[in-house]
C-alpha cells in the first residue's frame, strides 16, 4: 500500500512539472509599437524652434523574448483621420482645444519605412518639419500610425502617436515678470498689487511671444488666456494682440508710485535693449489694468 501511495505521488509530481513547462520563445508576443504612445493618450509633447528645417523623431520598439533574428521592416503613415477622431472623442464641441494636423507638404521623412536591425530592439524614425510656416496659435500636431511590420504584429493600443509641438524662437523661454495690478485714482493709476513670478513664454511667430495673462505662469490648455507680443526690431516698438475678445493694449499710462503720489507719463509697449526688458500694458475683460515688465532669465 505504501508503495502504491509513493507511485501516485510521483505521478502527480510528474504531471505538475509537465503542466508548468513554458515555451519561453512564445512567452511574449512579437509586437512592434511606438515608444511613449501610451503616455497622455498617445500625445508626445515636443519643443522645436521655428525654422525651415526643424528636426524631430519618434522611437519604434519591437517587443519579444529575444532580439529579432533578421531586420524588421516597419511601415507607417500620417494619420489625419485618427487625429480628427481623437479631437471629437476627447474634446467634443470644445473646438478651441482641437489639435491641428501639420500639413503633409511641410513634413519630410528620411525614408518610407523604418528598419529595426537584426539583433537590435528599436529604431528611430526621423523627420523634418518646416515649423517656420506653421501658425503658432494652433496646436500643431503630427499624427503617425504604424501600419505593418515584417514578422511582427503591430500593437493596436500603441500604434498611433500625436506628436504635438510647442514652437520656440530665440526669445522664448523663462522670464522673470514683475506684474503690477493697477488701481485707478482720479485720472491716473498706481500699483495696487505687485507680484513677482516666473513665466514661460512660447513663440507667437519668428519675432513674437505668447505671454500668459497677469500672474499666470504658463498658458493653460483649458483656459488659454494669453496675449501676443509682436516685436518690431527696427525701432523696438511692441504691439499686443490676443485671441480673447475684448482684450485691450493700453497705449499710454499715467502712473504714480502710490495713489497719493504725483503721477508721471510712463512709456509702455516697447523693448528696452539696455536692460533687455519688455515693458507692456494691457487689460483683459472684467479685470484690472496690468503694467508688466518681462526680463529673460
Amino acid at each position: 500500500m505504501k508503495w502504491i501511495n509513493l507511485c501516485i505521488i510521483g505521478l502527480l509530481y510528474f504531471c505538475s512539472a509537465c503542466s508548468n513547462d513554458v515555451d519561453f520563445g512564445e512567452q511574449y508576443k512579437k509586437q512592434v509599437y511606438i515608444v511613449n504612445a501610451n503616455l497622455n493618450a498617445g500625445i508626445i509633447d515636443a519643443s522645436l524652434m521655428m525654422e525651415e528645417e526643424a528636426q524631430g523623431s519618434i522611437s519604434i520598439y519591437c517587443a519579444s523574448s529575444e532580439f529579432p533574428e533578421e531586420d524588421v521592416i516597419v511601415h507607417y503613415k500620417i494619420d489625419t483621420a485618427a487625429l480628427n477622431a481623437y479631437n471629437v472623442r476627447e474634446y467634443e464641441n470644445a473646438t478651441e482645444l482641437y489639435m491641428t494636423a501639420i500639413p503633409e507638404n511641410l513634413v519630410t521623412f528620411g525614408s518610407e519605412t523604418v528598419t529595426i536591425k537584426q539583433g537590435e530592439a528599436y529604431a528611430v524614425l526621423p523627420f523634418t518639419i518646416n515649423t517656420a510656416a506653421l501658425d503658432p496659435s494652433a496646436n500643431n500636431t503630427l499624427p503617425i500610425t504604424l501600419t505593418d511590420a515584417s514578422g511582427y504584429e503591430i500593437n493596436p493600443e500603441l500604434q498611433t502617436c500625436f506628436y504635438r509641438l510647442e514652437l520656440d524662437n530665440p526669445y522664448s523661454g523663462e522670464y522673470n515678470a514683475t506684474v503690477n495690478i493697477l488701481g485707478a485714482f482720479n485720472d491716473y493709476y498706481y500699483p495696487q498689487f505687485q507680484n513677482f513670478v516666473t513665466k514661460t513664454l512660447g513663440a507667437g511667430g519668428m519675432t513674437s511671444l505668447k505671454v500668459p495673462q497677469s500672474t499666470q505662469v504658463v498658458i493653460q490648455e483649458t483656459n488659454p488666456n494669453y496675449f501676443i507680443i509682436n516685436w518690431n526690431q527696427e525701432d523696438n516698438s511692441l504691439t499686443l494682440t490676443s485671441p480673447v475678445e475684448g482684450f485691450q493694449m493700453i497705449e499710454s499710462l499715467n502712473l504714480a508710485a502710490d495713489f497719493d503720489q504725483t503721477p508721471e507719463s510712463v512709456k509702455v509697449n516697447y523693448y528696452n535693449p539696455d536692460t533687455q526688458e519688455f515693458i507692456v500694458c494691457y487689460k483683459f475683460p472684467n479685470t484690472a489694468m496690468i503694467y508688466e515688465i518681462l526680463k529673460k532669465k
